[in-house]
């Protein structure tokens, strides 16, 4: 009988040793310890953090522990051989590594590592503004620290509002714009790490401020005309609101609404006002705080307030027509008719009808005299409307009869330069004072009825070639002569050279070439003068855009008083100015004729191509008096730069840059309340802003303490002593 000996066989599976069974034969072990990923493979500093580690090994003899960076190692028990489950220690920012690791009954000890990124958790340090509207709509910026770790989302929360997912726009800042809310909120931001992970910041306060409530109105009417003293109650008005009487109670467009002038904040609880004119009847109180929030007391309120007087009518309207060239005497009777009243005639569905807007009212509001305007032939309403909205019509209450037809039989002069400026003579039939001139579309540039049969005119520029001639009576009617007239194409302009061809804004140059429309002078040769661009092209110099700062039309040379500001044009050949303020970089310098032709050459302009910087200013308060000289620094600005407080504020009444373009001093304007972004523009567009950079404090309530004299006649000189007056 043969007895087999057992054999203890020590297995060293995490060491990858192949283990011999008592059949004396071999089987595969698991495999050596390695590590091939951890998930996530980032987390926060606090740690506690649940993550997976994969690899193979993990179940091999002995103890398996799981060390990150320094921290002291964890024995773990892993899920199976290929995986195990460890939640980070606490540590410090940046990567950190992880050492898988068996400890068997005898050495050696296998050890597999992998890496894990520790990131700080965010925290706020700053919320401006700290406070906005109740309805929600505020730009906040928020500044703190790790806001935006690599490859993470950020979100904002107010109070218990819903998350804002935002993209800060860098690690220590971001803006969000507040939800609607009510009180004090703590706004936190909320990281997110791509593996899952999320912290959360220290929380910061934000206070939501009330939408002004109106409650009454004392006195509770006032007559239609307006000029009524009221005291408006309520709760939450700021100062600088604004109160609205009218149709809305703010629901819908204000448009229509009237502000009441004078006005006075009190307090938060009370504004004294003067009613402007208005409609008999109750009518709508709004109150418009700065932040854009509004209240009203609403004519269904029990205390609402009412216009007092008679509602417009109309009995009668005579004549009951006359010439559709107008100048008709006319005649309203009714009732409840204001000072400064208009009065329209309209045909059904017609728009832009014609108006009288002067006239004369009785006394007693019962009539209205004036003159009917042209209009074309037709019955039309007549309606009123009071200076406070109030309106009456009478319908079908004119008819216009139509004046006799023009006809045009002759021209003087068939052929001119597309320069204009060209005199002739239309002859025809039935032309009367008002009439108007048309060569195509374009209007004659003067034109003057000298008798029945004939007007004098002076042809506008126009692009060569054959044109009709129009004549238009006021009542719109019109007679035509077909290709009456055919513009000759001028020599087009051409530019020999500018002097100097470079330069900054200010620069006075001289451009020397042939063919510029001019006016100046015995050598006229255009109906208006050549239009000289420099960068975008100018529009018409007698346009309001022309006069704005950064236009870009080449601006007369300033002379010194009494004498007159000398042209631009100065002859055919000849062209002096001072170029607009612009960025550096090259620009098309274009002269254009009136009749659209062009000559174009380059103007180069020296200093900064880019938008300015903004880095500090300083004082960062003032008075809602304006007067506050502030200064900007930065870089890039350039001369003509333009200074806003807030959106849609008014501009400072001083502006000084800086000849190296590092600061632009400025003194604030009046009439701007609160915490506002202060932008800096350049000409041509490019800006920077200081986000709440400056606070408009509310200046002190005028008070009054005495009148000297207290009486006396119409022209009294008076003195009255008190606080707080605004003084220039």
């Amino acid at each position: 009988m043969r007895i087999r000996a057992l054999v203890s066989v020590a297995v060293l599976i995490g060491a990858g040793v192949a283990a011999q069974m008592v059949d004396g034969s071999t089987a595969n072990a698991a495999c050596a310890l390695s590590v091939s990923s951890i998930a996530p493979a980032s987390g926060f500093v606090a740690g506690g953090l649940s993550t997976t580690i994969t690899g193979c090994g993990f179940t091999g003899s002995g103890e398996l522990s799981v060390a990150f960076g320094a921290a002291p190692p964890a024995v773990v028990v892993p899920a199976s051989d290929t995986s195990l489950t460890v939640v980070t220690p606490a540590g410090s920012a940046g990567t950190a590594t992880v050492t898988v690791k068996l400890t068997p009954a005898a050495p050696p000890n296998p050890t597999a590592t992998t890496s894990f990124t520790y990131v700080a958790a965010p925290t706020i340090s700053s919320l401006v503004p700290a406070r906005g509207p109740a309805k929600g709509g505020t730009v906040v910026t928020v500044g703190g620290t790790n806001l935006k770790p690599a490859g993470s989302t950020t979100s904002v929360v107010f109070g218990a509002a819903a998350p804002i997912t935002v993209v800060p726009t860098s690690d220590t800042s971001l803006t969000v714009t507040s939800p609607a809310g009510t009180g004090t909120q703590n706004v936190t931001v909320v990281v997110t790490l791509a593996g899952g992970a999320s912290a959360t910041s220290n929380a910061l306060p934000f206070v939501y401020v009330p939408a002004p409530t109106v409650t009454s109105v004392a006195a509770s009417s006032g007559t239609v005309t307006g000029g009524t003293d009221v005291v408006i109650t309520g709760a939450d008005f700021q100062p600088g609101a604004t109160v609205m009487f009218g149709r809305s109670d703010g629901s819908v467009d204000l448009t229509g609404d009237s502000p009441a002038r004078p006005l006075s904040v009190l307090d938060p609880t009370s504004i004294r006002a003067t009613t402007p004119a208005g409609v008999v009847g109750p009518t709508n109180v709004v109150v418009i705080n700065p932040d854009g929030q509004l209240g009203a007391l609403a004519v269904a309120s029990p205390n609402h307030f009412s216009y007092t007087g008679t509602p417009p009518s109309i009995t009668t309207f005579s004549p009951a027509s006359g010439s559709s060239l107008g100048g008709v005497p006319f005649t309203i009777t009714g009732a409840g008719f204001l000072p400064g009243v208009s009065v329209e005639f309209a045909a059904l569905a017609e728009t832009n009808a014609p108006k009288v807007a002067f006239v004369s009212v009785s006394a007693d509001g019962t009539t209205i005299t004036g003159s009917t305007p042209p209009h074309p032939a037709g019955i039309v309403d007549v309606k009123i409307t009071n200076i406070g909205g109030g309106t009456a019509t009478n319908a079908g209450a004119h008819t216009f009869i139509p004046a006799p037809t023009p006809t045009i039989s002759a021209v003087s002069v068939n052929t001119g330069s597309s320069l204009g400026n060209t005199t002739l003579v239309v002859t025809g039939t039935n032309f009367v004072g008002g009439a108007t001139v048309l060569f195509g579309t374009v209007a004659a540039a003067s034109a003057a009825v000298v008798t029945p049969a004939s007007i004098s005119v002076t042809t506008p520029a126009h692009t060569p070639g054959a044109s009709a001639v129009t004549v238009r009576l006021p009542d719109g009617q019109t007679a035509q002569l077909p290709s009456g007239f055919t513009f000759a194409a001028a020599p087009p302009p051409t530019i020999t050279s500018v002097s100097p061809s470079g330069g900054t804004g200010g620069t006075q140059i001289a451009v020397v070439g042939t063919g510029f429309a001019n006016t100046n002078g015995a050598n006229t040769n255009a109906v208006s003068s050549a239009i000289v661009s420099v960068g975008a092209l100018c529009p018409d110099p007698n346009s309001p855009a022309a006069l704005l700062p950064d236009s870009p039309c080449l601006k007369p040379i300033p002379a010194t008083p009494p004498a007159p500001t000398p042209p631009i044009v100065l002859s055919a050949t000849s062209i002096q100015g001072l170029v607009p303020d612009a960025p550096g970089g090259a620009v098309p310098l274009t002269v254009t004729n009136p009749d659209g032709q062009t000559a174009t050459t380059t103007f180069t302009y020296s200093g900064p191509s880019g938008a300015p910087t903004l880095a500090t200013i300083s004082p960062t308060t003032g008075s809602s008096l304006g007067g506050t000289a502030v200064t900007l620094t930065g870089s890039g600005i350039i001369h003509g730069a333009r200074v806003e407080f807030g959106k849609n504020g008014a501009a400072p009444t001083s502006t000084v840059v800086s000849s190296d373009g590092s600061s632009v001093t400025v003194v604030t304007p009046v009439g701007i309340f609160g915490l506002v972004d202060v932008t800096v523009t350049n000409p041509g567009g490019l800006h920077a802003t200081l986000a709440h950079a400056f606070t408009f404090t509310t200046a002190a309530r005028p008070t009054i303490a005495s009148i000297s004299p207290s009486v006396g006649p119409s022209g009294t000189k008076v003195t009255i002593t008190g606080t707080g007056f605004a003084n220039t």
